[in-house]
């Protein structure tokens, strides 16, 4: 028993001790690293997905900032319309009241945006750092 013990720590001492030396060579360039094909197909479809994921999130972020340009733009022109319209005319309170409404409904849609598609994309991203650090523990 005692020399099966000791031929599996001898075993286990000599494994690690040739991958330590193989590292060492690795990083003093005298040994070509091994390759993992596999691997690098992950890696360089994770790299192309974190790439996609990040524009993205850029090009909408920059959607939503015009959204609400269009909506301070509409708020802006309905505020005029509002001024102009005098409230002798046939129609003023119902120009008020679409214009409340309008600005409700473009509040709405910059909301249900942020909700329905930032946060998830956002969530989506988190995961990326995490994976990341995993990616450099393995990599050779």
């Amino acid at each position: 028993m005692a020399e099966s013990k000791g031929a599996l720590i001898a075993k286990s001492v000599q494994k690690h001790a040739g991958r330590a030396k193989e590292k060492f060579l690795q990083n003093l360039g005298k040994v070509d690293k091994t390759a993992d094909d596999i691997f690098d197909e992950h890696l360089q479809n994770f790299t192309k997905q974190q790439n996609a994921a990040n524009r993205l999130q850029k090009e909408f972020n920059n959607y939503i900032r015009c959204v609400r340009g269009v909506q301070q733009a509409s708020k802006s022109l309905m505020d005029a319309l509002n001024e102009i319209y005098e409230s002798q005319w046939t129609g003023h309170d119902m120009l008020y009241v679409q214009s409340q409404n309008l600005d409700i409904l473009w509040q709405d849609f910059a909301h249900k945006l942020g909700d329905g598609v930032l946060v998830p994309l956002n969530t989506y991203q988190s995961q990326f750092p995490e994976m990341r650090v995993c990616i450099i523990y393995n990599e050779r």
